[in-house]
């Protein structure tokens, strides 16, 4: 009897030592199986997210290099950006249901990531109210006039040429222009309807942009036949493929921008705005364009203004002491200088070949000045292989850089304008490359493609500025602040030894920051054009037709300009704060690594790098992009199905006791 009281005993405890390892085990599990779920359902939100602004999107993420949608151009009709609106809200609703259920439960760079979708979504569900597309692509600064075509130049790489079918597919995206050249009438005269319409700086010259387009001749000098001309052979199908690509351009590309071009000026010139600044239309809607470009919440175009007044103040004394201190120039006005310093020949150029060249040696002394304030994970072999070329004719401004496509057909390369070989001034040419080349864009872009940010953050994509502020942000106050940023880095490589060259530092500098209360002015406090112009001709270097110009740039596109200045202020500001509370532990190299991590709403900025000091770096294989955009896409079933738990048997341990606990009884 004592023997099997024993017995039972023995068993009683192995059985409860068993079942305690399994609910352990199973407590384990079931948090390792919640925590996996989770991770699923950001992998989810963001990949839809992604695959709904690619087929939104469409043609700009074809020519960003993602080949889903070949031979398509975007649906420009009310009905598609009421469609838009609601995504945004659906996105919106999303992302912010998962954080409420599980904010806490996220990897740290997940809860961001999903924060930032939920940002974009209020952004562009707040901004859609507005109508902003009724500003239909035809402007002074942009439109399909002159950004379609130039997407066909030859050696551009933005339409994918390597095949007879990529041919055939660029005659569907031609067959189309009709059907979107449509849309867009429509669109100008919903705004019409409206009383949203533009100014007269923004269209004066669209006509005359319209004829550039029109008056080809044969149809063999057509920007749209250029991508035919490479096709080489005579064979039945090449041959086939230039007719009708002649065809088409000829008998419904043409027409339809001529049928364009006469509705703006017979109809939609009638209806101009009075007033150049677009509160004159409504009272909020300015500062919708404000929060949609700057992605910063609650920004008040007063705060905007007042920033660039103390900022013009500052930028022109520090000027004005290196002019007086460094160049010895006694008794000379701000002006003056300017003056002096153009019409010196010194500081000119004779011709293209030698601006080519004395910008190729500003880039190769830059890139050899990196190692010091960028680490390994930044740097990479793209970083020092920066290209520089010429700008096509026609181009305007005086400088850009191109990204490169993701599918490698199009490489980066900084554009420089060397047709008007007199605009092309030496005290301007280091703080321009900077910007434009190494540690501006093309090392930003370069970074990209190796970093752990997530693909709808590295490459944004949406239709025109003016369909702001019902869009995703395309972050223009992180990409465009760290251009301004990276000039300001010229000072710690030693690259404005030469006081020329910080004079041309203070030029860029004073644009940047007069455009803060020029477009604030306009838009917000009633300013007319000519007081905007004025204001940067008492304030800035520029000349009276290259300020005209910029003018008309804030008109046309409200807020968009302020980004650049207010994003490089927050860098800054960060910085130093960085600087003060880390002490000597204050690492610049990953400082600046983090902020070209934290690419996103800018508002988010400060919290963004704390969290990466905190995080290993994850170097991305960027040819990651070009295979999940040929993996077939899961369906939320499929992904639900794919996660569901499947049924568990009884656990081995407690089988194992129980085999065990049998066997004592019946040898008992």
């Amino acid at each position: 009897m004592n023997r099997n009281k024993k017995t039972c005993f023995v068993i009683w405890c192995l059985i409860f030592q068993a079942v305690k390892s399994t609910s352990s085990k199973e407590v384990n599990s079931l948090e390792e199986e919640k925590s996996r779920q989770r991770e699923e359902e950001v992998a989810s939100l963001l990949s839809d997210y992604f695959y709904w602004k690619v087929d939104t999107y469409r043609f700009e993420y074809y020519v960003a290099g993602f080949n889903v949608h070949p031979g398509q151009l975007d649906d420009y009709s009310i009905e598609r950006f009421q469609k838009i609106e609601a995504k945004c809200e659906h996105f919106r609703d999303r992302a912010d249901e998962l954080l409420r259920q599980a904010e806490n439960e996220l990897e740290v760079r997940e809860r961001r990531f999903v924060k930032v979708v939920k940002r974009e979504g209020e952004l562009c569900a707040n901004g859609s109210k507005f109508k902003g597309y009724y500003f239909a692509p035809v402007n002074v600064m942009n439109g399909v006039h002159t950004d379609l075509a130039n997407n066909f130049k030859k050696d551009s790489g933005y339409l994918k040429t390597d095949t007879l079918k990529d041919h055939k597919d660029i005659i569907k995206l031609l067959q189309q222009v009709p059907r979107q050249l449509e849309q867009i009438q429509i669109l100008l005269q919903k705004g019409i309807e409206s009383g949203m319409t533009y100014h007269e700086a923004s269209m004066s010259r669209v006509p005359k942009q319209f004829e550039n387009l029109l008056n080809y001749g044969k149809v063999e000098n057509s920007k749209f036949f250029e991508p035919f001309k490479a096709l080489v052979g005579d064979s039945d199908e090449v041959v086939e493929i230039q007719e009708e690509a002649m065809r088409v351009i000829h008998h419904e590309v043409m027409p339809a921008f001529q049928k364009l071009k006469d509705f703006i000026v017979d109809e939609y010139s009638k209806h101009l705005r009075k007033y150049p600044g677009i509160s004159s239309i409504n009272d909020d809607i300015y500062q919708s364009y404000l929060e949609s470009h700057t992605t910063i919440k609650g920004i008040t175009p007063e705060e905007i203004h007042n920033t660039g007044l103390d900022e013009i103040a500052r930028l022109k004394t520090d000027m004005m002491k290196v002019i007086k201190d460094e160049l010895k120039m006694e008794n000379v006005t701000f002006k003056e200088a300017f003056a002096m310093l153009k019409s010196d020949e010194q500081q000119g150029f004779k011709n293209e070949e030698e601006i080519m060249e004395y910008y190729t040696k500003i880039i190769s002394d830059a890139t050899s000045k990196l190692q010091p304030l960028f680490d390994d994970n930044v740097l990479n072999s793209d970083t020092y292989n920066v290209s520089i070329k010429p700008m096509p004719p026609g181009s305007g401004g005086l400088a850009y850089y191109n990204e490169p496509s993701v599918d490698g057909r199009r490489k980066g390369a900084f554009f420089l304008n060397t047709q008007n070989v007199k605009a092309n001034k030496k005290f301007e040419a280091n703080s321009l490359t900077l910007h434009e080349s190494n540690p501006g864009h093309h090392l930003q872009f370069s970074f990209n493609k190796h970093s752990p940010i997530p693909i709808f953050l590295r490459s944004p994509c949406y239709d025109w500025p003016n369909s702001a502020p019902g869009v995703p942000p395309s972050y223009t106050s992180h990409v465009e602040g760290w251009g301004l940023y990276a000039e300001y880095l010229g000072f710690e490589m030693g690259m404005f030894e030469d006081p020329h060259q910080k004079i041309g530092f203070y030029s860029w500098n004073l644009l940047r920051a007069g455009r803060l209360v020029v477009d604030t002015g306009i838009h917000a406090f009633g300013w007319s054009r000519n007081r905007a112009i004025q204001y940067l001709l008492d304030n800035t270097g520029l000349s009276k037709s290259n300020i005209e110009g910029q003018v008309d740039r804030y008109i046309t596109w409200p807020g968009q300009a302020v980004s650049y200045k207010l994003g490089e202020i927050r860098i800054q500001e960060l910085r130093k704060k960085r600087e003060k509370e880390l002490g000597d532990k204050f690492d610049i190299k990953a400082f600046h690594r983090h902020i070209l991590t934290c690419i996103g709403p800018i508002e988010m900025l400060e919290e963004c790098v704390k969290e990466e000091e905190k995080l290993p770096f994850i170097k991305r294989d960027p040819n990651e992009d070009k295979i999940r955009l040929r993996q077939p896409r899961l369906g939320s079933l499929d992904r639900q199905m794919g996660s569901a738990a499947s049924i568990k048997s009884v656990p081995y341990s407690i089988s194992l006791v129980l085999t065990i606990a049998i066997s004592i009884l019946v040898t008992a």
